[in-house]
């Protein structure tokens, strides 16, 4: 599932994108989290489980139109 390249239409900034390790969207995961920082980073994020109702196609980022 691994991949050389980011599958975000817009990934991370640098120096969090140095260190990734980009996959192939094959799950959909409920986290919680506090706050968005200013450079797009969760703040406190907390895995809450795998969701089965939506595809990876289907979410994005907080406030990019979809629901969390």
């Amino acid at each position: 599932m691994r991949r050389e390249t980011s599958p975000l239409d817009d990934p991370p900034p640098a120096p969090v994108a140095r260190t990734a390790w980009w996959v192939e969207p094959a799950f959909v995961a409920d986290i919680e989290y506090r706050e968005i920082s200013s450079d797009g980073l969760l703040r406190h994020p907390s895995f809450r489980g795998i969701r089965t109702d939506k595809t990876p196609d289907e979410v994005g980022m907080p406030g990019a139109s979809e629901v969390r």
